[in-house]
């Protein structure tokens, strides 16, 4: 069975962070929601590729696999955006 994680807001952070410590397959990052980055500060995410790359960097410290752009995509049957640029901003976060 896949298990999925879907956090925002303020808590998005320790949430995510239980999430794979606790083996969830897929963790999904946008914002939609309001990202705080941290639990304690005011500063806000305003771009999608912040978060990526900060759960990309802890999967990498907890020994944890990260899918490509490509990999993910293939997983969740999503086809590539018409906007390159998008696309590719989104791939950078990833390696």
């Amino acid at each position: 069975m896949d298990h999925e994680a879907f956090a925002g807001g303020r808590n998005w952070l320790p949430v995510t962070v239980v999430a794979l410590l606790n083996g969830i397959q897929y963790i999904r990052l946008g914002i939609e929601d309001i990202f705080f980055l941290w639990l304690h500060k005011e500063k806000i995410s305003h771009k999608v590729s912040q978060t990526v790359e900060m759960i990309r960097d802890l999967c990498k410290i907890l020994g944890r696999e990260v899918a490509t752009v490509e990999e993910a995509r293939k997983i969740m049957g999503i086809k590539k955006p018409r906007n390159r640029k998008a696309y590719h901003q989104m791939a950078k976060a990833f390696q």
